[in-house]
């Protein structure tokens, strides 16, 4: 089991879903990104122990829908070039099957649990039993 909080990376455009994050993990350091850029920032300055995708994540600034997959693939080159270690917890959120099944994609043939969990933010003390049960 870890001795430091569980350090949680969570991409969705929804603020109302990071609240709950929050409020049902509160052992739980979270980081809050909005963006693919904004969550690539943050996996390139932090660890964290479980990585979590929403899917649609609505429109840009200057008008073209994103989605999480331009991220997943970041996500997974660094896996592949050991910047990412195989103990990193990848969840995915979202509630588009499709969606979820192009990110669950990238992290196939790779040691990194995932899993699939529409509605994560509505579970509380998710992230611990998550985080606990894959260290068996």
């Amino acid at each position: 089991m870890t001795q430091h909080p569980i350090s949680v990376l969570i991409l969705d455009d929804d603020p109302q879903r990071h609240a709950a994050f929050v409020q049902n993990n509160p052992d739980c350091q979270i980081t809050s990104v909005y963006t693919c850029q904004d969550a690539v920032a943050a996996v390139y300055d932090n660890h964290f122990d479980i990585i979590c995708f929403d899917h649609d994540l609505g429109e840009t600034p200057g008008g073209e829908y994103e989605t999480s997959v331009p991220f997943a693939r970041v996500v997974r080159q660094l896996i592949d070039d050991e910047a990412i270690v195989d103990t990193t917890i990848m969840l995915v959120h979202t509630s588009n099957p499709v969606g979820a099944q192009d990110i669950m994609s990238y992290f196939a043939r790779t040691m990194n649990p995932t899993f699939k969990f529409p509605w994560a933010w509505t579970k509380p003390g998710l992230f611990k039993m998550i985080f606990q049960n894959s260290d068996e």
